[in-house]
C-alpha cells in the first residue's frame, strides 16, 4: 500500500532464529539411532513373517488360538500309605514304605452350560476311591520279571533273585498289573483308575482332551503321567 513501508528483519534477528549448526558428533549419534531403529523394525518384520509361515497370528484378535482351560485338584485325602520294593534283574530294594500323595489335572474346553471343565466334586470322589484301594497295602507288581509271585491259599508268596522270600496275607496286598512299583508306573495306574471312575463316556461328552496324575513319594519326589 502507498505510504506503508514493509519491515525488513535485521541480519542480527535472522541469525537469532537460524537453527544451530549440528556438530559432527551429533550427526553421528542421529545416524546411529536411525540405524538401530531400522534394525529393530527389520527384526520385528522377520519375526512376523516367520510366525505367519508357521500358522500363528501376528496381530491380536482374529486368528488367535482358542483359549485353553485346565483345572487342578489337590486334597489332603488324596493319599495312601503303602509298602513296596522295586526289583529288576540284578537289583532289589529293601522293603520300605511311603506316604504317597496324589493330584489330578484335567484339560479341556469350558462348558457353556455350567462353566466347568469338569466338576471338582467328581474328580475328588474318583481320586479318593482310587487312593482308598491302595491304602495300607503292600504294592505287589504282578508283572515283575525279577520276582516269582504265587498265591498259596490266602497268602501271597514272593521269591526274589537273591533268594529272599516274602509271604503276606493276600488281603494286605494290592495286586497290581505293573512290572515295577515305581512312582512312574503308579502314576499311570492311578491315571487309568481315575479315568475308569469318572467314566470314559462322560469325559468324551465334555470334550476333555487330557488328564494328568501326579504321584509323590515325598514332597520333593513325584512322578507325573499325562495322556
Amino acid at each position: 500500500r502507498q505510504g506503508c513501508k514493509r519491515a525488513t528483519p535485521s541480519l542480527q534477528a535472522l541469525q537469532l532464529h537460524r537453527e544451530p549448526a549440528l556438530s559432527e558428533s551429533s550427526v553421528t549419534q542421529r545416524t546411529t539411532r536411525l540405524r538401530r531403529r531400522r534394525r529393530r523394525i527389520n527384526r520385528i518384520q522377520k519375526k512376523r513373517v516367520k510366525m505367519a509361515a508357521n500358522g500363528h497370528a501376528t496381530t491380536p484378535g482374529a486368528g488367535w488360538a482358542a483359549p485353553k482351560y485346565e483345572v487342578q485338584v489337590k486334597s489332603e485325602r488324596f493319599k495312601f500309605n503303602a509298602a513296596h520294593f522295586v526289583a529288576f534283574p540284578g537289583y532289589r530294594e529293601r522293603l520300605h514304605g511311603h506316604n504317597y500323595t496324589c493330584s489330578v489335572r484335567v484339560f479341556g474346553p469350558l462348558s457353556e452350560r455350567d462353566g466347568y471343565v469338569l466338576d471338582f466334586g467328581d474328580v475328588k470322589k474318583a481320586t479318593r476311591r482310587v487312593c482308598e484301594a491302595l491304602n495300607e497295602r503292600f504294592l505287589c507288581p504282578c508283572l515283575a520279571d525279577a520276582l516269582a509271585i504265587t498265591r498259596n491259599k490266602k497268602n501271597v508268596e514272593i521269591v526274589c533273585e537273591d533268594a529272599s522270600f516274602f509271604s503276606m496275607p493276600e488281603a494286605d496286598c494290592a495286586m497290581l498289573p505293573l512290572k515295577h512299583s515305581t512312582a512312574e508306573e503308579l502314576a499311570a495306574l492311578v491315571w487309568r483308575r481315575v479315568i475308569d471312575e469318572l467314566g470314559v463316556e462322560k469325559l468324551l461328552k465334555r470334550g476333555i482332551t487330557a488328564l494328568e496324575v501326579s504321584v509323590a513319594e515325598a514332597p520333593s519326589q513325584e512322578a507325573r503321567y499325562t495322556r
